[in-house]
């Protein structure tokens, strides 16, 4: 059986810094995202497929990240879909491409970047990193160039080790290149 909505634990919620859902189990997601919307906690979306009630979900997220297949199934290109998805409601959109890098839409100014440069080997994790980065920016308040490089370097360092956990970066290196010690 899918998670229900009276299944969430509802203080735990209200007491958090951010709502992080992939929509997966679309009913709870849904009403997860409502009762974020008013508590005034940020609602994060890692969007990897289009499925029902993303869209819905996308109207009350805060930061809506998509994969390159969710895009190629929303709009003929990235932009569009940004575009589409920020005409939702949502300030902070974006979609990501891989060894293309990115692009972004964020309160209505287009951010287009390519991949930090890396040795590849394995690529499992990196959209978790990708994602991870832009959540850690926007619940320390950054600019959304800033959460959107460190997820970008993020991603690309977990790439450069085999699995998806051993290239994650330090918290030290993350605050030598983002100077947050």
């Amino acid at each position: 059986m899918p998670l229900q909505s009276n299944e969430l634990d509802l203080e735990r919620l209200r007491t958090s810094r951010m709502l992080y859902t992939d929509g997966l189990l679309t009913e709870a997601s849904i009403f997860a995202c409502v009762k974020a919307k008013e508590a005034g906690i940020p609602v994060i979306v890692d969007a990897g497929t289009l499925r029902d009630g993303m869209l819905e979900i996308a109207g009350m997220s805060d930061c809506f990240i998509a994969s390159e297949i969710f895009s190629k199934a929303m709009a003929e290109d990235p932009e569009e879909t940004c575009r589409k998805l920020f005409d939702l409601g949502c300030p902070f959109v974006g979609v990501t491409l891989g060894s293309k890098g990115y692009i972004a839409l964020v309160d209505g100014r287009l951010i287009k970047r390519p991949a930090y440069p890396a040795k590849t080997i394995d690529t499992t994790g990196c959209g978790d990193l990708f994602h991870a980065g832009v959540a850690f920016g926007i619940i320390n308040g950054w600019e959304a160039e800033k959460c959107l490089d460190l997820g970008a370097w993020a991603s690309a360092s977990v790439s450069t080790q085999l699995g998806g956990r051993k290239g994650i970066p330090a918290y030290k290196e993350l605050g030598m290149k983002f100077s947050i010690m």
